[in-house]
């Protein structure tokens, strides 16, 4: 098994985080078919008294075939 990510910086202008995780991930797994065994997408938060998060978002796609993965 192997773990593809893709991440938004934090200061991603306009950045829509629903659609991301509503729309575009899913779509996106859709595409990598059987390969695709699972996906999350997770929001950067930010911590009191810490420098802000580096991402606003990443979706982690967990795929059987990283050649499959470049093909898609």
């Amino acid at each position: 098994m192997f773990c593809a990510s893709v991440a938004y910086p934090f200061d991603s202008e306009g950045f829509d985080f629903e659609y991301f995780r509503s729309h575009h991930a899913p779509m996106f797994a859709e595409l990598l078919g059987e390969n695709c065994q699972r996906f999350e997408v997770h929001r950067g938060l930010a911590t009191p008294s810490a420098p802000p998060p580096p991402f606003a978002a990443a979706a982690y796609f967990w795929v059987t075939s990283p050649e499959g993965f470049g093909a898609a």
